[in-house]
């Protein structure tokens, strides 16, 4: 189990399709995207489950791949996120606090990306790094 309410999973069979798919990281070279799927933590979260909240420390990005959140701030429903879509990019810079409470839908399959991770990534794949920053 990885955070309150998500868990770490293997990465699907799919795992360089997706990544490749997702809109976010479409032109990078496929070194580029193979990168960006080994370095990650792919999570599921089940529906009805948060995956941050607002005011929590934010100290990660997640790439929605498969599924549905909704993203809350004081409450209201701010905005929708489907599949490709980069939630929480401030955590890459590794300070502040979530702006807003972020919840599935339905099951949903995010991979993580941590400061640490992100800088590994802009090391070895500038090209990757940029689509994600």
């Amino acid at each position: 189990m990885g955070e309150p309410g998500w868990e770490v999973v293997e990465p699907p069979a799919d795992a360089d399709a997706l990544v490749a798919a997702s809109p976010l990281l479409a032109g990078l070279a496929p070194a580029e995207g193979a990168a960006v799927g080994d370095l990650v933590t792919w999570i599921r979260l089940p529906g009805g489950t948060d995956l941050f909240v607002e005011g929590a420390v934010a100290d990660a990005a997640y790439v929605l791949v498969r599924g549905r959140v909704d993203v809350h701030v004081d409450g209201a429903l701010l905005a929708q996120r489907g599949p490709g879509d980069v939630i929480g990019e401030a955590g890459l810079l590794g300070s502040g606090v979530r702006s807003a409470t972020v919840t599935a839908v339905r099951d949903s399959v995010l991979v993580r990306l941590e400061p640490e991770q992100f800088d590994d990534l802009a090391t070895r794949h500038p090209g990757a790094a940029r689509h994600l920053a």
